[in-house]
């Protein structure tokens, strides 16, 4: 009787397993449920689109031309720089120079050979009671070369004066229009040397007129050199 009931449990045991490996296998697709899984499907990579052109620089400014290359970049070139005009180097101002000037009959005139000074000689500007004239004027033009700038020229005009009782004489010397001039009272007798100072800015000629005059029964008044020199 215990045998029977033994070899019935083992039986029931059995089955149940036999149940059990069968209910396994249909909850797992069978045996070849994991060898036909397949890996992980491949991922597929979407290519990024292409960035707005109105976000690059190169965008932006295809944007504003239109979209059209300008200038160089038409033809496949690289601007280059604009080449600047080089300014001619200032050239230095040269040194004002006094020239050669007519003179009138019985003077003589000379100047420096580096044009900066001269001299002129009278030998008949005068005039008096006993002389038979009581004025006389003589004139000369000295051309001016040069940038005379703030220069100046300086003369020197020698002579002689004599006047009596009653008599004046009177030197004018007029440079380019400006007169200057100078009175001698009665009873002067003594050589002089009179300075006039010309500014040369703008000056391209310098004319120069010598006036002597006497006022009176009995003067002499006369006019011996005129020396030049740029100061």
């Amino acid at each position: 009787m215990r045998t029977r009931h033994s070899l019935t449990a083992a039986v029931v045991a059995l089955i149940a397993i036999v149940v059990g490996i069968v209910l396994s296998l249909l909850a797992g697709g069978g045996p070849n449920a994991h060898a036909e899984e397949s890996g992980p499907a491949p991922s597929i990579v979407t290519p990024a689109p292409p960035p707005d052109p109105g976000t690059t620089a190169g965008g932006r400014h295809a944007t504003k031309t239109g979209g059209r290359p300008s200038g160089a970049e038409a033809h496949g070139k690289t601007p280059s720089a604009v080449p600047t005009r080089t300014q001619k180097a200032a050239t230095a101002p040269k040194p004002p120079r006094l020239g050669h000037a007519k003179v009138p009959a019985g003077a003589t005139y000379g100047v420096s050979d580096d044009g900066r000074a001269f001299t002129a000689v009278y030998s008949s500007l005068e005039s008096g009671t006993d002389i038979g004239r009581l004025s006389r004027t003589q004139s000369l033009t000295i051309p001016v070369t040069g940038d005379a700038d703030d220069t100046t020229l300086t003369l020197a005009l020698q002579g002689y004066v004599l006047t009596g009782d009653d008599t004046t004489a009177t030197l004018t010397v007029t440079v380019n229009g400006a007169a200057t001039t100078h009175t001698y009272h009665a009873g002067t007798d003594r050589s002089f040397t009179e300075s006039v100072d010309v500014p040369l800015r703008g000056v391209r000629s310098c004319r120069i007129s010598v006036r002597v005059e006497v006022d009176g029964a009995d003067g002499y008044l006369n006019a011996s050199s005129l020396d030049g020199q740029l100061e």
